[in-house]
Formats: C-alpha cells, sequence, structure tokens
C-alpha cells in the first residue's frame, strides 16, 4: 500500500499542539511497537504538507493532539496481485 497524507491543518500551528506522525524506520519485520528501529522520524502536520510511504514498509503511529482541529486527507493507493503494469513496449 502507498499512503498519501495531505495536512490542512490551519496555518497557526506550534510544536506543542502535537500531533506529529511518527515513522520509525529500519524496524524487525517482526516489530509492531518500533522498538528496533534506526532511525525514528517526527513529521509535523503543518498545512499544505503531503507525506508519501509504504505504509506495510514504515511502521508508524499518530502522535497525541492537543488542539481540536487536526485535519487531514488520507489516501491509500492499492495493487492488486493479478494487476501489471505496461510499458508502452509491451503493447
Amino acid at each position: 500500500y502507498l499512503t498519501c497524507i495531505l495536512y490542512l491543518t490551519p496555518k497557526v500551528w506550534k510544536p506543542e499542539d502535537g500531533g506529529y506522525l511518527r515513522c520509525y524506520l529500519g524496524c524487525d519485520s517482526n516489530d509492531d511497537d518500533g522498538y528496533s528501529a534506526n532511525t525514528v522520524i517526527d513529521i509535523a502536520p503543518l498545512f499544505g504538507r503531503l507525506v508519501v510511504f509504504k505504509s506495510q514498509q514504515v511502521l508508524h503511529e499518530v502522535l497525541p493532539t492537543y488542539r481540536p482541529n487536526r485535519l487531514a486527507v488520507t489516501a491509500w493507493l492499492l495493487k492488486d496481485d493479478n494487476s501489471r503494469i505496461t510499458k508502452e513496449s509491451d503493447r
């Protein structure tokens, strides 16, 4: 799955408002908590920011939000296992 998040949080956002997307990079395949992550990245929900990542490969969570209007649009792009992307030269 490819996850796409577009943040629509109002432009006045402060770090203490919370709502970060936390991504745990380089985790072991059996890690559900992020304890084995090589790197942890916190992404602020800034207005207009687009975040795209492979959600089955990047362990992630949304941290607590301390303001009522943290807004985002999320889309998941899925690929059917039977589908195939073709190039013009394949036709």
